[in-house]
C-alpha cells in the first residue's frame, strides 16, 4: 500500500510540469464528470479546475439552453433516487414524446426536496433527533453534506429553503424550527462554499409559520408562503442581506382557497402564484405587481377540457417557461412522465411524453419535475 501511495506521488509531480494551457485545453475536451474526476490527479490540475474563472475556460460545458429536470423516488429495493433531465421544447407539437438522459442514480431518500437554483438541488433528510441537507450537482456528480442540526420531537416542526445570491454568488439555505403550541422560533442560514460549513442564527421580528409549499428564488429573493396571526402572506427573505420582509396576500381570495398556492417566477423576473382546479377547469394567476404597495395583479382563465392520460390522477403546476406557457405534470406515474404545456395566450393546452429513467421499476413513484434547469459546470 506504501509503495502504490509513492508511486502516484511520483506521477503527481510528473503532471504537474505539464503546462496550464495543456491542461486547459485537455480539459477542454473531456465530459464534466470526468473534468470532475481529474481534480485528483494532482494539487496543481485541482487548483486549475477549482479557479472562480472555471465557467469561463469551458464556456461550451454548460448546456445552453433551460432543460426539464426529473427526480424520481423509487422504493422498490430501498430507497433509491433517479436525477435525469431532458430537453424543454418551446412550444411544442402534439403528440411529441422525448427520452430523458441519466445523471445520477443513488440508494439514498430524502424528506423533501428544494427546487433546483443555479444548477444545484438541495434535499434535507431527517436522522435520529437530527436533519441536514445535501445539496448536489446533477451534472458534474458532486455533493456536500452539511452538518447536522439536532431536533426535537413532535409537535416541533422544521422547514429548509434554498436560494442563491447572484452579486455576491453564493448559495445559502435556510433553515427553521419552531414549536406550534409556544410560538418558539429559531432561524438558522448556512453558507455553501466557505471552508467551514456551519449554520449561523440569524433574527426575524415577525412571528409566522410556513406552509408546505417550497419556495422559489427570483434573483436574490427567496419567495415562500407563510401563516402571520392566521393570515396569509408570502414571506420574501433576502439571500445577501439575510434580511426578511412580508407582502400581504388578497385575503378574499385566499379565503376561497384553501391549499397553499404554487409560486413561480413569472416570465424570469416576477413573483407568480397559481391555483389550477383542473376537475373544474379553472386556472388562476397572480403576479407580484409591487411588493412594497401588496399590489397584485389577478388572471382567471377557464381551460380548455383536456383528455389526460389514465395514469395522471391529478395535476401539479411546475412553473412558467421562456416562452411564457404553464407547465402541468402529474406525481405519480410510470414509464412516462406526461406533462402538458398551457399556452395562456392562445387557451391551449399540448401534451408532451417523456421516458424518464426509474419509472419502469414499480406501479407507484413520486416524481418532482422541475423546468428551467439549466446544468452548470462548476465544482463544488
Amino acid at each position: 500500500m506504501t509503495k502504490r501511495k509513492q508511486h502516484v506521488s511520483g506521477d503527481n509531480s510528473l503532471f504537474d510540469q505539464i503546462s496550464v494551457d495543456l491542461v486547459i485545453n485537455i480539459l477542454s475536451k473531456l465530459p464534466v464528470k470526468s473534468i470532475a474526476q481529474c481534480r485528483c490527479v494532482s494539487k496543481h490540475w485541482s487548483s486549475i479546475i477549482r479557479r472562480p474563472n472555471y465557467n469561463m475556460l469551458f464556456p461550451t460545458k454548460s448546456p445552453a439552453t433551460p432543460r426539464f429536470l426529473f427526480i424520481v423516488r423509487n422504493g422498490l429495493f430501498g430507497p433509491n433516487l433517479f436525477i435525469s433531465s431532458s430537453p424543454q421544447p418551446q412550444n411544442p407539437d402534439k403528440y411529441l414524446s422525448l427520452e430523458a438522459t441519466l445523471h445520477s442514480l443513488t440508494a439514498t431518500d430524502y424528506f423533501k426536496i428544494c427546487p433546483p437554483v443555479n444548477g444545484l438541488v438541495c434535499r434535507y433528510l431527517r436522522g435520529n433527533g437530527c436533519i441536514f441537507a445535501v445539496i448536489s450537482n446533477p451534472i458534474t456528480g458532486e455533493y456536500v453534506t452539511t452538518p447536522k442540526v439536532k431536533t426535537e420531537d413532535y409537535p416541533s416542526k422544521e422547514k429548509m429553503y434554498f436560494g442563491y445570491d447572484p452579486v455576491e454568488e453564493q448559495f445559502k439555505v435556510l433553515f427553521m424550527t419552531w414549536l406550534p403550541s409556544s410560538g418558539s422560533h429559531d432561524y438558522q442560514v448556512l453558507t455553501l462554499g466557505t471552508r467551514n460549513l456551519s449554520w449561523r442564527k440569524i433574527q426575524c421580528c415577525v412571528l409566522h409559520y410556513p406552509h408546505e409549499d417550497d419556495g422559489i428564488c427570483i434573483n436574490g429573493l427567496l419567495y415562500y408562503q407563510a401563516i402571520i396571526d392566521q393570515k396569509r402572506s408570502i414571506v420574501c427573505f433576502d439571500v445577501r442581506s439575510e434580511k426578511f420582509s412580508f407582502v400581504n396576500i388578497d385575503q378574499y381570495l385566499a379565503t376561497r382557497i384553501r391549499e397553499p398556492l404554487i409560486l413561480m417566477n413569472y416570465k424570469g423576473s416576477k413573483l407568480g402564484a397559481i391555483h389550477c382546479h383542473i376537475e373544474s377547469n379553472f386556472f388562476n394567476l397572480w403576479v407580484l405587481e409591487n411588493a412594497e404597495e401588496h399590489k397584485w395583479s389577478d388572471n382567471f382563465y377557464k381551460m380548455p377540457e383536456v383528455l389526460r392520460p389514465s395514469r395522471i390522477e391529478s395535476l401539479f403546476s411546475a412553473g412558467m417557461i421562456g416562452s411564457g406557457e404553464v407547465v402541468l405534470y402529474g406525481k405519480n406515474a410510470r414509464i412516462f412522465v406526461y406533462i402538458l404545456y398551457y399556452n395562456l395566450e392562445k387557451n391551449i393546452i399540448t401534451s408532451v411524453s417523456f421516458l424518464v429513467p426509474g419509472l419502469d421499476y414499480v406501479e407507484y413513484h413520486g416524481v418532482h419535475t422541475f423546468p428551467n434547469f439549466v446544468g452548470d459546470v462548476k465544482l463544488m
